[in-house]
């Protein structure tokens, strides 16, 4: 869309996406409206990283965007209101992937770092309370990413837990496709799933937990 000032600011309400133009830095930084007031211009946008700031549209170089083909407002609203099943499909996710998280041995895992699963389970918990499913599709991306594959040298594959399907190329390509072209909560559920039941042997992955005596595959 292209940018402007002022003129657009009266179709302008609050949940929009949009990206603002910051000179001084001679960069764009997308966020969405969290407050907007129609008659003055005044707005105060939310931005990606979690930053705020007050600005006024109708002195401010701006354009609206879409994002994955929905305003993120509307999907915000309707997981906080609990409507149809959306917070319901997003606590699937998060719950979905830490669980995975908790079964996957270090072994299989292409980062033993405790900090970093700590930072990615905060990550999974602070999306499912914004209701961001942006945010979900990286935390997905991040956990597949961790999934090791199979090396050149044959003795470390006692402890690669990952499935044939997954260490063929094709079958991860189409499971990234399918992730990045995700617009809907629905389709994160799929991507999810998928990852659950078909990237990771579990039977596999339980017999390098001696101890455990979970006897599901993957719940």
């Amino acid at each position: 869309m292209p940018a402007g000032t002022g003129s657009g600011a009266s179709t302008a309400r609050k949940g929009d996406a949009i990206s603002v133009f910051w000179p001084l830095d001679n960069t764009w930084y997308h966020g969405r409206i969290d407050s907007f007031d129609a008659v003055s211009g005044e707005c105060e946008v939310l931005y990606d990283d979690g930053e705020r700031q007050g600005l006024n549209l109708f002195t401010t170089k701006y354009k609206f965007e879409v994002k994955h083909g929905v305003r993120v407002l509307e999907l915000i609203d309707l997981v906080r209101a609990d409507h149809g099943n959306v917070s319901k499909q997003l606590k699937h996710i998060g719950d979905a992937l830490l669980s995975m998280s908790d079964k996957l041995p270090s072994a299989g895992c292409c980062s033993s770092r405790q900090g970093w699963w700590r930072d990615w389970c905060a990550d999974i918990k602070s999306a499912v309370k914004a209701g961001s499913v942006i945010a979900l599709v990286k935390v997905t991306y991040d956990l597949a990413c961790q999934i090791r594959l199979r090396g050149v040298d044959a003795s470390d594959c006692r402890d690669i837990v990952s499935t044939d399907w997954w260490n063929e190329k094709e079958g991860r390509e189409l499971w990234f496709e399918r992730l990045r072209s995700a617009k809907t909560c629905e389709d994160l559920v799929v991507c999810v799933d998928l990852l659950k039941i078909k990237a990771v042997d579990w039977k596999k992955a339980r017999k390098l937990f001696p101890n455990s005596d979970d006897s599901s595959e993957s719940g």
